[in-house]
C-alpha cells in the first residue's frame, strides 16, 4: 500500500444575521426597508434563506421571505393607512446549509 493524502476540515463558523432599518419613526403610507445581512465569521453568505416575520401592536402579523444575495437581502414593508401607530417588531430567521440565526429589531409607527 502506499502513502494516503487526509484533509481534515475545520468545523465552519456559526453564521449570524443582523438585521437594519431605512429609519424610524415612520409614518403612514411610508415603506419600510428591513436589511438583512447574514455572515460566517467575517464572511457575507450567499444563499441563505431569511424568514422576516413583523408583529404591529394590535398583535396582527406580516411576513416575507427572501434569499441573500452578497450576503444582503432587503424585505420591504408598506404602512398603510389602518396600519396602527405604536412599536413593531421584526423577527429574521436566517437558514444556511445546516445552521440558522435569529435576530430582532424594533420601529415606531406615529
Amino acid at each position: 500500500m502506499g502513502p494516503a493524502n487526509c484533509s481534515v476540515l475545520g468545523t465552519p463558523p456559526p453564521i449570524s444575521v443582523a438585521l437594519s432599518l431605512n429609519g424610524s419613526p415612520f409614518q403612514t403610507r411610508s415603506m419600510v426597508s428591513n436589511t438583512a445581512i447574514v455572515t460566517a465569521g467575517a464572511t457575507m453568505i450567499a444563499g441563505a434563506t431569511v424568514t422576516f416575520n413583523m408583529t404591529k401592536p394590535d398583535g396582527s402579523t406580516a411576513s416575507g421571505t427572501g434569499t441573500t444575495s452578497n450576503g444582503q437581502v432587503v424585505w420591504s414593508y408598506k404602512i398603510g393607512p389602518k396600519d396602527p401607530s405604536g412599536t413593531y417588531t421584526v423577527r429574521s430567521t436566517a437558514v444556511y446549509k445546516t445552521q440558522s440565526a435569529v435576530t430582532s429589531t424594533t420601529f415606531n409607527v406615529q
